[in-house]
Order: structure tokens, then C-alpha cells, then sequence
């Protein structure tokens, strides 16, 4: 979704129709923008094609994704690119000892001499509503989660019948209150962003509905870890796997730069809190 995402907003009309039907055809794409040492860059300029040259980290879905959109650094700034990542011998992901999201063969990505298309401009990668106000698309995957847990609960509660207990009953409704105040404040920031018009402001709210999809998800596994006991921890349980990939997903670069980009945005406003969004 990022991937295509990015190319529907700074690519040409022929990368656009090539790589969405390459992606209707299952081709899988990912964003690959974490530079390990040495970074990525364009190397070789050629029209609207390049070589690369340096190393990604973090690199999901190695052997899976077909193209990837990879930042590279030029004297302009970083500029995107789409390259086809499935050569043979570039892909490690030896060193992806983690205890969450293990399924997602993450790593490191060799791009020395890889041929790419260049996409947009130098400076588009970051450019907003998209870059930080796009955040509201991980809270969904987070949110996703939270939901997966919520249901969980709810099962197993629902099999106790008659004998479940105040507590218990409590423990449903309160996850699964967090789990729809999580999904409608993603659906607003979603919303909100993508409107042509948005601005700092919209970008703001993004950034806020990751903060308190957080905060949801933590509590949510709180709750699970009450409700379901030691089987929130058997390996092999999908409720284990869910817990496990979500609380490692949730750890994120620049957590607080970017709640503090929001509370800036939020004090430049001269409309009162409970106007900022819901006039906009």
C-alpha cells in the first residue's frame, strides 16, 4: 500500500498503469528507506533511469517483494526510486534476531550496481500531508492488531457461557472499546490527510491517532494477558504471535519527535481544541 501509494502520487502516467498492473498481476512492492553503512545512493543518472549503489537495512520481505521503492541519497536530497530486489545473493537477513515480526524476513539489501527508475523529484519522499501524515497507515496495521486480540478475549469469555465473571465481562467491553475508538480515530486521520486541501494541521492529527493507538494496543495486551493467562505466552497460539508482532510493530523511530511535532502544530492553531479537527 505505501509503495503503490508513492508511486500514484510523484510517478509518471506510465509507472503509475505499469506498476499497478504489475502489482494486479502479484507482484508484491515494499518501501525500503532505512540506510544501513553504506547508504544508498544514485550513482549513475540516466534519463529516468539510475544505478545504485550502498546498502539498505530493515529491508522487509526479502525473497517476497518483487519491487521496492528505495531512497537514495544525490546532492538535491533523497530522491526515490522503484527497483526489482529479488537478484540473487543480495538479500541477508541473518542478522533479523528479534523476537517479534520474524515472519517478515527482514534485513539488509546489497544494491551496488542495481539498475532502478527514478520516481519524483528530489524532496518528495518527505514531503507532507504524505510522509509523517502518513503515518495513519501503520496505525491501521496497529489497530488490526488490537482488534485480532479484542476478538481473542471476547472467544474465550463467550466460551466460560454462564460462569464467566464481572471481571471478565468487563475485560470484553473495555478492549473491545478500545479496539473501535482505535479504528475511528485512524478512519478520521485517514480521512483528514488525504484530502487535497490538508495541511500541518491534518498532519497533526495523524501523528496524534498513532499516539493513542499506542497507548491503545498496550492496554489492550494488558487486558489480554489478564483474561487469558499463560496462553497468551504458549507458542504456536495465534493470540501469542498477534502480541508478540504487535508490541515489537508499535516500536517505531522518532516516537517523540513525532508527538512533538504534533503539539506544536496543535499550539500555532487559534482554534480550540475541540474546534482544531472537527471545523476542518
Amino acid at each position: 500500500m505505501n509503495a503503490l501509494r508513492l508511486i500514484s502520487l510523484y510517478g509518471t502516467t506510465d509507472q503509475q498503469q505499469r506498476h499497478c498492473s504489475l502489482s494486479n498481476s502479484g507482484e508484491f512492492y515494499g518501501v525500503w528507506g532505512a540506510n544501513a553503512s553504506p547508504p544508498v545512493r544514485l550513482s549513475d543518472e540516466r534519463g529516468a533511469r539510475c544505478q545504485l549503489s550502498g546498502t539498505k537495512r530493515f529491508a522487509s520481505g526479502l525473497g517476497t517483494v518483487s519491487y521496492a521503492v528505495v531512497t537514495a541519497e544525490t546532492p538535491d536530497g533523497t530522491v526515490m526510486t522503484v527497483a526489482r530486489v529479488l537478484h540473487d545473493g543480495r538479500a541477508d537477513n541473518s542478522g533479523w534476531n528479534v523476537t517479534g515480526m520474524r515472519a517478515t524476513a527482514s534485513g539488509t539489501y546489497d544494491f551496488e550496481g542495481v539498475e532502478a527508475e527514478i520516481l519524483g523529484k528530489p524532496g518528495d519522499y518527505e514531503r507532507e500531508p504524505h510522509f509523517e501524515g502518513g503515518v495513519w497507515r501503520y496505525a491501521a496495521l496497529h489497530v488490526g492488531g488490537l482488534e485480532a486480540l479484542a476478538e481473542a478475549v471476547r472467544k474465550s469469555v463467550a466460551g466460560f457461557g454462564d460462569s464467566a465473571t464481572q471481571a471478565q465481562m468487563h475485560r470484553v467491553a473495555h478492549i473491545a472499546g478500545l479496539a473501535h475508538s482505535a479504528r475511528l480515530f485512524v478512519e478520521d486521520a485517514a480521512i483528514q490527510v488525504e484530502k487535497p486541501e490538508a495541511r500541518d494541521l491534518e498532519v497533526a492529527l495523524s501523528l496524534a491517532a498513532r499516539e493513542f493507538v499506542e497507548g491503545a494496543c498496550l492496554s489492550g495486551i494488558a487486558i489480554t494477558d489478564r483474561a487469558l493467562g499463560t496462553h497468551s505466552f504458549s507458542t504456536g497460539q495465534t493470540v501469542e504471535r498477534v502480541r508478540r508482532d504487535l508490541s515489537f510493530f508499535l516500536r517505531q523511530a522518532d516516537l517523540d519527535g513525532k508527538l512533538q511535532r504534533a503539539g506544536q502544530s496543535l499550539c500555532q492553531s487559534d482554534s480550540p481544541v475541540g474546534e482544531i479537527w472537527h471545523s476542518r
